[in-house]
């Protein structure tokens, strides 16, 4: 094959490159998992997951906070599902108040979680410090940590921007 008709192959196969490529660009982005589980999880001062609506906010401070598209997959849904039948948190009080005696300033509370599984609808309020002699206290906060771990690993949470500031 002389250089020529090579010259014509390559730039036929950069041409058919460069054209697959902009065809992935115009595909529809993934369709999430159905929320078998619905989430609404207010926790910190503004941080929420929200996954009747689809979305999760993130407290940034002093930047205000940033509401973005999000879901769950069915895998992140089960793991959920069966640590909160587990812990028997859709039999928990309602309910779950504060140490007694213990002040927090600024105080962040009252957190919430509300689980929707098939005929299972459970919310739960408490405030921080939990209080210790609640036998439900350390399985729901466990439940909670789990739950933003799994928000945490997700690649649209770490593309959030970073949180400015404190609060004092």
């Amino acid at each position: 094959m002389d250089t020529r008709t090579t010259s014509i192959w390559v730039c036929i196969g950069l041409v058919l490159c460069c054209s697959s490529c902009s065809r992935l660009a115009d595909e529809p982005e993934p369709v999430p998992d159905a929320q078998v589980l619905k989430i609404k999880m207010q926790y910190w001062f503004n941080d929420e997951l929200n996954t009747f609506d689809g979305t999760l906010r993130k407290d940034l401070i002093l930047d205000g906070t940033v509401t973005v598209p999000f879901w769950l997959t069915t895998a992140e849904q089960d793991t959920i599902v069966q640590r909160a039948l587990r812990i028997n948190f859709f039999s928990s009080p309602d309910t779950i108040g504060r140490q007694t005696g213990v002040f927090v300033e600024p105080d962040p509370s009252p957190d919430m979680l509300r689980l929707r599984f098939g005929n299972h609808d459970k919310t739960v309020v408490w405030w921080f410090p939990m209080d210790s002699t609640n036998q439900y206290a350390r399985p729901t906060l466990e439940l909670r940590n789990a739950i933003i771990e799994i928000i945490h690993s997700k690649p649209e949470y770490k593309a959030l921007p970073d949180v400015r500031g404190v609060y004092m």
